[in-house]
């Protein structure tokens, strides 16, 4: 059959469609016509589709599909078949999508003379639906992985959804619950939230968040439901956790709030932008006392420094974000008035272990620092006196540690044992080694209250060890008072004293007995003399020989008292 028999077989607005292929193929399958339509967008293919084989513009797995359409056409002549098939791109091994209509072609006499295709792109079309149904098993998927539980309601409250989180959380059978009235399962009780929060939703067309808890269970769920034109998508999980620790911390915070007001320390809380987050009672009202100033939330905290003491703050500040502790104290100018304060800026870390804020502590020190001043003006006072003192004098706790010490036992320690002595050395460390033990009998009686002296002599010298008992201003114990004296001097005078005594008592001796004796016979003689006449006396010479002989004994006598009342010096 020629082409202008066909063509006029074939309606004209088909033959010139710019939006329909028309072909015809003959009963072997090959092309006998072709539109202007199809000829420009197959022309990569063939010059002249006349004679050219319809399998060469069919993607090879889709020629069984138009060989069964038309074995269907010719064996039902009034039938028209759809077919779907892939044809050929321009560039290298790429096909597209085309929709078909398979139908007898025949001549005037209804003889059959092949098969009329009419068919259009589909591509973008097949592409959406690929799409779309790949798209669809992705987020079937994703709810089926999502650890939120998850159902869709229509219009009518039928559950449209439910992945298997929401399945294994309402403890029912996969799918059992699709298609059913949503509140013949779950109650529409007025203890709960979401019955209100769904409809809510429903009519307002607006997402809704909530909290509820499950009384069934005694669980806590997180609730977030979306409206749409079709019903309402629900995400849920359980919190119930959460909401323990969340009472918890609040608990915790309520303490820690009760703790830091009932502190006289200021804590003001500060972001990373010197805006202050919170601050304490104590905070505030020294804010009002001191500068007059109401300490106020989200202000910058410099408006409360002093205008002299901000560089030195922001530089604080921001070793603080690095990360270190600052504490340091400081008299602070203030109007009329200074306060000692000790000043502390501590960083607050958050989960990732990053600042995420400063704590600054500010905390009245006038009293400390007035009696640290008054302290150390007596223990000038007090180092003043016992450096003074010819004494060493050591100060001892009760463990027998050194606590204090003057000069001059500074001076004695290096001289007799060759080594400094330090605060903290133990005592026992500086003792002569025979006192030792006597020592530490002696120390522990002190520790009841009794006090000591004791001599001793060590290379050459006399020592006098004093042992007070020691007690704080509330007449507790503390330790112990050890006095060191030389006294070799004094104990050398004593011996000489001891010495010249001893002496002395030989001269009264001597004076009541042996002068005595003598001055005693003198006497008697010269009695005898004077009642007796003894002149031409034959006792005459005798008398004069015991007179004589009485007189030298008493001048020897005196010779000894006078020598020992001379002696002035005597070794020890």
């Amino acid at each position: 059959m020629k082409q202008t028999e066909i063509e006029k077989l074939v309606p004209f607005i088909l033959r010139n469609s710019k939006v329909y292929y028309l072909v015809i193929t003959d009963l072997e399958g090959k092309y006998i016509y072709v539109n202007e339509l199809f000829q420009n967008r197959f022309s990569f293919l063939t010059d002249n589709f006349i004679g050219y084989p319809s399998q060469k513009t069919v993607h090879p797995e889709d020629n069984g599909k138009c060989a069964q359409a038309s074995v269907e056409c010719i064996m039902n002549p009034n039938t028209r078949v759809e077919v779907k098939v892939r044809k050929p791109e321009n560039t290298g091994n790429d096909y597209y999508w085309t929709q078909w209509e398979f139908s007898l072609f025949q001549d005037k006499n209804n003889n059959p003379i092949g098969i009329l295709c009419l068919g259009h792109d589909i591509t973008e079309t097949q592409n959406s639906i690929l799409k779309a149904k790949e798209y669809s098993e992705k987020i079937e998927s994703m709810i089926e992985n999502i650890t939120d539980g998850f159902y869709v309601l229509d219009r009518n409250w039928k559950i449209l959804a439910m992945n298997l989180v929401a399945e294994d959380t309402f403890k029912v059978t996969p799918g059992s619950l699709l298609n059913k009235y949503f509140w013949d399962t779950f109650p529409d009780n007025p203890a709960y939230k979401y019955p209100i929060e769904f409809r809510k939703a429903m009519t307002n067309n607006c997402t809704v968040r909530f909290k509820d808890f499950y009384f069934e269970t005694g669980r806590w769920f997180s609730i977030v439901a979306y409206p749409s034109k079709e019903g309402l998508t629900v995400f849920f999980r359980e919190i119930t956790n959460e909401k323990k620790m969340e009472a918890e911390l609040l608990d915790s915070k309520s303490k820690l709030s009760a703790i830091l007001d009932s502190s006289s320390d200021s804590n003001i809380l500060i972001s990373p932008d010197y805006k202050i987050i919170s601050f304490n009672r104590s905070a505030y009202q020294n804010s009002l006392k001191l500068i007059n100033r109401e300490l106020k939330e989200m202000t910058s905290i410099l408006e409360y420094i002093m205008p002299e003491d901000r560089i030195e703050f922001n530089n604080d500040f921001q070793n603080a974000l690095d990360g270190h502790i600052i504490r340091k104290e400081k008299e602070i100018q203030f109007e009329d008035f200074r306060i000692w304060t000790e000043v502390s800026l501590f960083p607050v870390y958050g989960h990732e272990k990053k600042v995420i804020a400063i704590t600054y502590n500010a905390m009245n020190i006038e009293k400390r620092k007035r009696a640290e001043e008054k302290l150390k003006r007596s223990e000038y006072i007090l180092s003043a006196i016992y450096n003074s003192s010819s004494q060493g004098i050591t100060i001892i706790d009760k463990n027998l540690i050194i606590i204090y010490f003057n000069k001059v036992i500074q001076t004695i320690t290096n001289e007799i044992f060759e080594r400094e002595i330090k605060v903290g050395n133990i005592v026992l460390e500086f003792l002569f080694p025979d006192l030792k033990t006597e020592f530490s009998n002696y120390f522990h009686k002190v520790l009841e209250g009794e006090t000591f002296q004791i001599e001793k002599k060590y290379k050459q010298k006399w020592w006098l060890f004093s042992l007070y008992p020691v007690y704080d201003e509330e007449h507790k114990l503390v330790g112990i008072a050890n006095n060191l004296e030389d006294i070799t001097e004094r104990k050398k005078n004593e011996l000489r004293v001891i010495h010249q005594n001893e002496k002395l008592k030989s001269i009264a001796w001597n004076q009541s007995h042996q002068v005595r004796k003598h001055v005693a016979n003198i006497l008697g003689l010269c009695i005898q003399i004077k009642d007796e006449n003894l002149k031409g006396n034959p006792n005459q010479t005798q008398y004069l020989n015991y007179l004589n002989h009485s007189a030298e004994e008493l001048d020897k006598i005196i010779h000894r008292i006078v020598s020992e009342t001379d002696t002035t010096s005597y070794d020890i």
